[in-house]
């Protein structure tokens, strides 16, 4: 299914998913697209961040569901 993610930014961009999908495989799903790495994503759905053991139908993410992405910068020391 098709998700559409939207950064804080304005930013959208779509992702294919499969049902029932753990948040950590779509994490991993944005970073082969996108090239962000998981530990810096941080995802929101219905006002609420998306944990990485939970699965789609948990929160319940459905095809065409939008969800807010937050990407992390990583601090360099």
């Amino acid at each position: 299914m098709e998700v559409t993610f939207e950064t804080t930014q304005g930013r959208r961009f779509i992702v294919e998913i499969w049902y029932f999908s753990t948040v950590r495989r779509i994490k991993e799903c944005i970073l082969k697209q996108e090239g962000i790495p998981v530990e810096s994503q941080r995802l929101f759905f219905q006002g609420q961040e998306l944990e990485d053991d939970r699965d789609t139908e948990h929160y319940p993410i459905v095809e065409g569901s939008h969800i807010l992405f937050v990407g992390l910068r990583c601090q360099q020391e």
